[in-house]
């Protein structure tokens, strides 16, 4: 499986394209990280990124929006499925935003997981949860600029998109085009991965 996997990658990097796949993490970005540097370091013609992710950490993911914006190569990020979550964010990196016509986008406000023990006292409990709270509100903040900075949107336009998505309801690809989430949808995409 491993070989296999390999020769299609290496298929693929011939054609300038790399994959987001799967959850967005530290893990799953350090290939996808040194692929695109190799891709980098061989010519300025575009790359193409094919994603597919529920979205991932936060942090992780804005670290991979800064790392795609350094990149000299045009980056075309298109969506073959899923972009939900911060994958909406590290789209936004990409200088043409492109999706299939039967994807979807889920934005949603920033979600708060706070792990304690049942042996802190609840003084010290209430000051952490206070201080996580106030983490994550900055935080939204810093989503909301970037979306806001990157589509031009109006704030109350995309609480209005962060509302649905809060009630699991799927953005569509004309829907993510009207709201400049993208910049087009494309049917005629082919990959030719033979040799």
């Amino acid at each position: 499986m491993q070989s296999l996997e390999k020769e299609l990658i290496e298929r693929l990097l011939k054609r300038r394209i790399v994959v987001l796949f799967g959850e967005i993490n530290a893990r799953n970005l350090k290939d996808l990280k040194r692929n695109l540097l190799y891709l980098s370091s061989q010519s300025n013609e575009e790359i193409k990124i094919l994603i597919d992710t529920g979205g991932g950490d936060f942090e992780d993911s804005l670290h991979f929006f800064d790392f795609l914006r350094i990149l000299k190569p045009p980056i075309t990020g298109i969506v073959l499925d899923r972009c939900d979550s911060m994958g909406i964010i590290v789209l936004q990196a990409c200088n043409t935003r492109l999706a299939t016509p039967y994807s979807h986008f889920l934005i949603h406000s920033i979600s708060l997981y706070f792990r304690f023990s049942s042996s802190e006292k609840r003084e010290s409990l209430y000051k952490k949860f206070q201080k996580r709270l106030e983490v994550t509100y900055a935080n939204q903040e810093i989503m909301n600029n970037l979306l806001i900075e990157r589509t031009k949107l109006k704030k109350e336009e995309l609480e209005e998109l962060i509302k649905k998505g809060n009630d699991h309801i799927d953005i569509m690809p004309n829907v993510a085009k009207e709201a400049n989430l993208i910049d087009g949808i494309i049917s005629d995409l082919k990959i030719d991965l033979t040799k």
